[in-house]
């Protein structure tokens, strides 16, 4: 294969030219005025419309949630914020956008209001009509939802008051930490990439630059304590006035599981966790440490300088195009076109993601420093890549899919290349890449689901207590990451403050996802490599979209999710590799 084009940083004059292009302010004018005019519509005539007027007006809707919901001026202006943290023309844009946006949503908060009106029954019934056939999926989702419920004024304040009572606090800890930087081998680089450096260095070295890391985090730290307490209290409030009993259950449903379903998840990867102290006592072993310290949780052993940006692109593009040319051909134009922002830099937001949505390519947020973790982190986000565009077939309510869904997506392109390398790779990097590939899928199911049984916590003693202190989010922090590495555990008590750092603390209960994802898509990734023509059935999930929940998506492709021997299934494949990391480990050189 060719070598492909590669741009490195975002063009995002795919979206507009400037901040202050014209075109920005005409097309939030024009958002404006398309969901007043559909509220002029419909408000008030929807709790007894007719089946024949209900579904004009959800395609009605339709029309409008496809411009609404990934409203382009707002995706330009947060992906420029993104790489470019500390512009405050900018903060000030994307705040004057956000309140724009919750005030246009705001004019189509009565449409699922009075559609809930018509009593879950009658929604239910309504839902398996064959007239309104297409949006039955759509109709059975407000059902569901409808208790929980408030009237149309509380609903808009709700909407208004996000800014000021979450999302304001969130970016205040991020920009403050986008400022600070950290000393490696005598050069200062920011704080957000030290992380991805961090895993691939000397054990001393990590150690030092680690705890140069806790002692930025320490200087947030009143600031991350007001913004932890504000961001619990306001879920906890919420909690209250729409009636959910457990923290947890409003992101469960909202990502289409059941409650069950992912207390079945988190019972089955507790109950394994003597699983990771093996592999961590062997991890100890392998690094010659004295214990695992909270740095050395996910260090690589594997030293792959040579896997570069530049390299792994290739290399993934090859897999992919002889898995499906189809995936290989979506990854090529985002980078031909500047979708991927790869490289850390100064006020750089930090971490990774994918940003996907209707009417516009995925970008893709990376903090690329050459070695496994990176190389894996890429084929991740390409996962959610994919599983963004192979779900534009589906009409615009069904383009988004499951949060759980898209870890499964992400997880098995992950796997994919993963798997991929080691065999790729000279026979002597064996130990090193098999160690690096169960560190991944340890953190990938026990430390989300970790991170998951500590977010519990932090609300149980919030809504006990009234308030957390700093001292308690990072004892607390330390004591359920010490949980799943066991007795090797050699922790300082400062390590907790890594909290302020954790993004996804700040989407209550997402972590669960990258737990579910992984352990089913250990299973669909083992289909696919018995039989590669499975990857129709693959396929068949990706495009799905959010057409179903996802366990009817998994049921439809041979995967029931609802039977636990599916978790023990993944957990018992990961235990498999430790055993013969444990082997190769006793065998004579």
């Amino acid at each position: 294969m060719a070598k492909p084009t590669i741009k490195t940083k975002w063009d995002l004059t795919q979206l507009y030219q400037s901040p202050s292009d014209p075109k920005l302010e005409t097309d939030m004018q024009e958002l404006t005025k398309l969901a007043k005019n559909f509220q002029k519509r419909w408000q008030g005539k929807l709790t007894k419309a007719s089946v024949k007027n209900l579904k004009k007006a959800i395609a009605d809707f339709e029309t409008v949630y496809a411009k609404v919901a990934y409203a382009k001026p707002f995706v330009y202006v947060f992906l420029s914020r993104d790489i470019d943290q500390s512009n405050a023309k900018l903060t000030k844009l994307f705040n004057s956008l956000h309140n724009q946006l919750t005030e246009l949503e705001n004019y189509l908060v009565f449409f699922e209001l009075e559609l809930a009106k018509r009593g879950s029954v009658g929604l239910h019934k309504l839902a398996k009509d064959k007239t309104i056939a297409p949006y039955g999926f759509f109709i059975e989702k407000i059902a569901k939802t409808a208790r929980h419920q408030l009237t149309e004024p509380e609903e808009k304040i709700l909407n208004l008051t996000n800014l000021s009572s979450q999302s304001l606090w969130i970016d205040g800890v991020e920009k403050a930490l986008s400022k600070k930087h950290v000393t490696l081998r005598g050069k200062k680089i920011p704080l957000n990439g030290a992380l991805e450096q961090l895993y691939s260095l000397p054990n001393t070295a990590r150690h030092k630059l680690f705890k140069e890391c806790v002692i930025r985090y320490k200087e947030v730290a009143d600031f991350a304590e007001s913004e932890m307490n504000a961001l619990l209290t306001h879920k906890k409030v919420t909690d209250n006035l729409r009636g959910y009993a457990r923290p947890q259950t409003k992101t469960i449903e909202g990502y289409d599981n059941t409650e069950s379903e992912i207390d079945t998840l988190v019972d089955t990867v507790v109950s394994n966790y003597p699983v990771c102290h093996e592999f961590f006592s062997l991890k100890k072993e392998l690094f010659k440490l004295d214990g695992i310290h909270f740095a050395d949780r996910r260090v690589n052993l594997a030293k792959l300088p040579q896997l570069t940006f530049e390299y792994v692109s290739q290399d993934l593009l090859e897999l992919l195009e002889s898995t499906k040319p189809e995936y290989a051909n979506i990854f090529k134009e985002m980078l031909r076109q500047g979708n991927i922002d790869v490289h850390a830099r100064k006020n750089k937001a930090g971490g990774g993601y994918q940003l996907g949505g209707i009417g516009f390519r995925p970008f893709i947020l990376l903090n690329y420093t050459p070695g496994f973790r990176a190389a894996t982190t890429l084929a991740h986000e390409i996962g959610h890549a994919i599983h963004s565009e192979r779900s534009k077939c589906q009409t615009p309510l069904y383009q988004d899919y499951s949060t759980s869904a898209a870890e499964t997506a992400s997880t098995f392109f992950e796997s994919l290349y993963v798997d991929h390398l080691i065999a790729s790779l000279p026979k002597q990097q064996r130990i090193p890449l098999l160690h690096d590939k169960i560190a991944e899928e340890i953190s990938s199911i026990f430390y989300t689901v970790s991170v998951y049984r500590l977010e519990e916590e932090y609300h149980r003693r919030l809504r006990e207590q009234g308030a957390l202190s700093n001292e308690e989010l990072v004892s607390l922090m330390n004591d359920f990451m010490k949980q799943y590495v066991g007795k090797s555990a050699r922790f300082h008590e400062d390590d907790g403050h890594f909290y302020t750092h954790l993004g996804h603390l700040r989407r209550p209960f997402y972590m669960y996802t990258y737990a579910y994802g992984h352990l089913i898509s250990k299973v669909m990734l083992g289909r696919y490599q018995e039989n590669s023509e499975y990857i129709e059935k693959v396929d068949e999930f990706l495009s799905a979209g959010s057409t179903k929940p996802p366990k009817d998506i998994f049921k439809g492709i041979g995967i029931t999710t609802t039977n636990p021997k599916i978790f023990q299934a993944g957990i018992d494949s990961l235990a498999k590799d430790i055993k013969e990391l444990k082997r190769l480990m006793r065998q004579p050189n």
